[in-house]
């Protein structure tokens, strides 16, 4: 049964058409949040999400960082 499951699987892969996405405009929602309620504040992800943010801005995406990154 799993493996006729898997060979339908791979029959509606095999036969569908899937066009790539044409956005003119891409724009990314970057959130690092570090503070939570029960346990220590992370350093870390504030940091991971303002240089990730500055990357995708080099790819020509606009990306907006959420205010709880500080």
């Amino acid at each position: 049964m799993r493996c006729l499951a898997v060979v339908f699987s791979l029959i509606v892969m095999a036969f569908s058409t899937v066009a790539p996405a044409k956005a003119d405009k891409r724009v990314a929602f970057v959130v690092g949040n570090g503070a939570y309620k029960n346990v220590a504040q992370l350093p870390n992800p504030p940091i991971d999400a303002k240089a990730m943010a500055a990357v995708l801005r080099k790819m020509s995406s606009k990306a907006a960082i959420s205010p709880a990154t500080p």
